[in-house]
C-alpha cells in the first residue's frame, strides 16, 4: 500500500497497517507483537479498534460518494440554486 506522510490508507499509520495485514494473514497477537517489536496490548488495541474492516469502510465511503452525486444531480435538475 502506498503511503504519504507516514499514513497508510484509511487513516491508519504504517505500523497499524502492518499489524492489520499480519492479523488478517492469520498471525496471532503474540506473533505480531514479537515480529513488530510492539506490545501485545497495542496489537490487541489496533485489531479491536480497526477490526480490519476495510471492505466495509470502502463500501460505506463509496455509498456516501454515490449518494452525494445523486443528490447534487437531483438539485441541479430543479434548476434552482441552494445555499
Amino acid at each position: 500500500m502506498s503511503c504519504r506522510n507516514g499514513i497508510a490508507g484509511h487513516g491508519v499509520t504504517v505500523r497499524e497497517q502492518q499489524i492489520l495485514d499480519a492479523y488478517e494473514g492469520g498471525a496471532t497477537l503474540g506473533e505480531i507483537a514479537s515480529d513488530l517489536r510492539v506490545s501485545e496490548a497495542h496489537v490487541k488495541w489496533v485489531v479491536t479498534y480497526f477490526n480490519g474492516s476495510w471492505r466495509h469502510n470502502d463500501a460505506f465511503e463509496r455509498m456516501v460518494r454515490e449518494g452525494s452525486q445523486q443528490l447534487a444531480a437531483a438539485i441541479a435538475a430543479t434548476g434552482k440554486v441552494f445555499a
